[in-house]
């Protein structure tokens, strides 16, 4: 079975184009809240490791890729995290 891949081209909302108005985009403030709330959630994209033959799965609009989370010493001993050999992060339950 072949996929027409053109028709996630279009695949764009319709309506007037804003981004070319100058305008700025403005959030919600409820939502500006909540996303400023979940920052200290983010991953700092320094601490994700991908492996040599990480698996890849393609599909719609993203890839998605196995990878390594390295912790923190901040928060690792605190969760059961240490380093393996390797240098990475496992995870030995608290009990």
């Amino acid at each position: 079975m072949q996929v027409d891949e053109t028709h996630y081209l279009d695949a764009r909302p319709s309506g007037p184009d804003q981004s070319s108005s100058g305008d700025t985009a403005r959030l919600n403030p409820k939502l500006t809240d909540k996303i400023n709330r979940l920052a200290r959630w983010r991953i700092d994209h320094s601490l994700v490791e991908f492996p040599a033959q990480a698996c890849q799965f393609h599909g719609g609009h993203a890839t998605v890729s196995r990878a390594f989370l390295a912790p923190t010493s901040e928060f690792g001993s605190s969760l059961g995290v240490t380093r393996n050999t390797e240098g990475r992060g496992e995870y030995s339950p608290p009990f």
